[in-house]
């Protein structure tokens, strides 16, 4: 999948034996080969999987698939948010990883529901989507609310859509002209949302009902996502002032690695991955393989 020679693949798993890490060499291979599949460039793979390993060994417990999907689900939200898409591997996925890190510690969101919302919001056209960070935000604060990534994602792909077509309805039931309208969504989609969502604050259910009907946005789970952010405005901006930070600073996802891979289940690993190389290495094997060509000799066989 790497596009690498024989050669080369050689050189890459040679190269593991630099990184001090609980991961054995086989999980890193994994790591390589579901880098290639999702596009990382063949002289970028090394630092992928140098990068995505602290993804794996910090958050892993949270993606059932093990090293395969945290890898596959962290690896590609580089690729769809123009923020990270030119950032070199280490930079996007240390600053992707520790706002992923810093969300699931700060509240009760898991990391696969975050990064599931930023993949789905993901592919979006890039008019209506979100930033990387306010996405893994959004994805966070969502479920915080008991909202899964399925159906917010779904939610805000909708709304945004209905509010870019339906701008003089909108303007009406926002108190704003249609131009404002337009050119909120167009700088800042997010904020929009916001701001409607705020706005129907203190509606009874049939005032917000007849509102969603008048705009068309009646869809299955859009009630509950304005609903959410209607209720809980401080929490959807205090994770998005995290998720920014955590970016920034690209740091949580390093220091979670380090907790994590010093521990004393991760010194056991590490033992046993040095005790397997004793065992398997060339010298070794190839005078085990010596010793029973010369016993077959001497036995006649």
């Amino acid at each position: 999948t790497t596009g690498l020679a024989k050669n080369e693949v050689e050189d890459l798993a040679k190269s593991f034996g630099l990184l001090q890490t609980r991961t054995n060499r086989i999980n890193l291979l994994k790591i390589a080969e579901e880098g290639g599949r999702i596009g990382i460039a063949k002289e970028e793979i090394g630092a992928f999987v140098e990068v995505m390993n602290k993804a794996v060994v910090a958050l892993g417990d949270s993606f059932p698939g093990g090293v395969e999907e945290t890898a596959s689900k962290l690896g590609k939200l580089k690729l769809l948010f123009k923020e990270t898409k030119d950032l070199g591997v280490d930079e996007a996925y240390n600053a992707i990883g520790s706002a992923i890190n810093e969300l699931g510690a700060d509240g009760v969101a898991t990391e696969i529901n975050i990064a599931n919302f930023a993949t789905r919001v993901g592919s979006l056209p890039e008019a209506l989507k979100p930033t990387v960070a306010e996405a893994l935000a959004l994805g966070a604060a969502f479920e915080e609310s008991g909202i899964e990534a399925e159906i917010a994602a779904r939610a805000y792909n909708i709304f945004l859509k209905q509010a870019s077509t339906e701008t003089e309805k909108f303007g009406i039931v926002m108190g704003i002209s249609a131009d404002e309208v337009t050119n909120l969504i167009n700088t800042n989609p997010l904020e929009f949302m916001i701001q409607f969502a705020k706005g129907m604050k203190g509606m009874n259910a049939t005032e917000t009902a007849q509102t969603l009907d008048f705009l068309k946005v009646n869809a299955d789970g859009a009630n509950k996502v304005l609903g959410a952010m209607s209720n809980n405005t401080e929490l959807f901006r205090e994770r998005l002032e995290l998720s920014n930070q955590a970016m920034a600073e690209g740091t949580s996802l390093i220091d979670e690695y380090n907790i994590k891979n010093n521990n004393f289940a991760a010194t056991l690993d590490k033992l046993k991955k040095v005790l397997n190389g004793v065992f398997l290495s060339e010298t070794l094997v190839n005078g085990l393989s010596t010793l029973v060509n010369w016993l077959a000799l001497l036995l006649g066989a």
